[in-house]
């Protein structure tokens, strides 16, 4: 208990474990209280070390496990996966919870194996992303009967995932990189909106919830009302933004207003003129 190493597990570790495998069978030794606290049931270290973690499991989200744990027996180096679980509490009954897991052996004993895991409650995160999901799918449905486009952009890696449409009518493909560059490139976006789309993905990076604005797409200056709204995770932070592009209606009508942008929710506009 007088270890340096206890003091290390107890007070600078994020959330972790020690446990032990032994014939399909995992036993939790330790866990320090930052594991505890990001489980959120208000268990006791007793508790987890009492438990069975195979009750956490339903089969499939078992066997992710399983085989995430047979990588890092086989390889000797860490691994991780994300997995739902059922955890129980005397005082706060019981919960779902998505949760990462980054495992490392430590040491081994004939058919045991002893493991240091440390864990990521991502269940906030996990449940906005499959609302999003849901919302997604009920988007594509309707968005093949009007003529909206839509994509998903991930603000850390500058991913773009557009849909079925922007891939079928645009010749995107699955995920562009390095977006919105990538877009300026295939010509998606006419130069004159460049700099107001570089700055609205700056503006999404900052925090800024919502952006609109009609803009001309394509090398034709279709014009189209473009919406972004941001995600965030349960700390406040923006993670993803959800774009759509919707085409206006009396386009046709009105080539000569697109000399001009548009736009609305937009500060700071590096010097692209607009009108609200």
């Amino acid at each position: 208990p007088q270890s340096q190493e206890t003091l290390l597990f107890s007070k600078f570790a994020g959330p972790a474990a020690i446990f032990e495998y032994r014939d399909g069978k995992a036993e939790i030794l330790r866990v320090n209280h930052k594991y505890i606290v990001e489980i959120g049931m208000n268990q006791t270290e007793k508790e987890f070390i009492s438990s069975d973690p195979a009750d956490m499991f339903d089969d499939k989200n078992r066997a992710i496990y399983e085989s995430m744990l047979q990588r890092v027996m086989e390889t000797g180096d860490a691994q991780y996966c994300s997995t739902w679980r059922e955890i129980h509490s005397a005082c706060c009954g019981e919960e779902r919870l998505y949760i990462r897991s980054d495992v490392t052996l430590i040491g081994r004993s004939d058919n045991a194996y002893l493991f240091y895991a440390t864990i990521r409650n991502l269940t906030d995160e996990q449940r906005a992303y499959e609302r999003g999901m849901d919302n997604e799918r009920r988007f594509m449905v309707a968005s093949e009967q009007v003529n909206i486009y839509f994509w998903e952009y991930t603000i850390a890696t500058k991913e773009m995932r557009p849909c079925f449409r922007c891939m079928r009518d645009l010749g995107l493909p699955s995920v562009l990189t390095n977006y919105p560059e990538s877009a300026f490139e295939m010509g998606v976006f006419p130069p004159e909106v460049h700099d107001l789309y570089r700055s609205w993905h700056r503006q999404v990076a900052a925090g800024v919830p919502e952006l609109e604005a009609i803009l001309p797409l394509t090398a034709e200056r279709i014009p189209f009302r473009v919406r972004y709204t941001t995600e965030f995770d349960r700390y406040g932070r923006p993670i993803r933004a959800y774009g759509s592009a919707a085409l206006v209606k009396d386009a046709a009508a009105r080539p000569a207003e697109m000399d001009r942008v548009s736009c609305a929710h937009t500060p700071n506009l590096d010097a692209v003129n607009c009108e609200s």
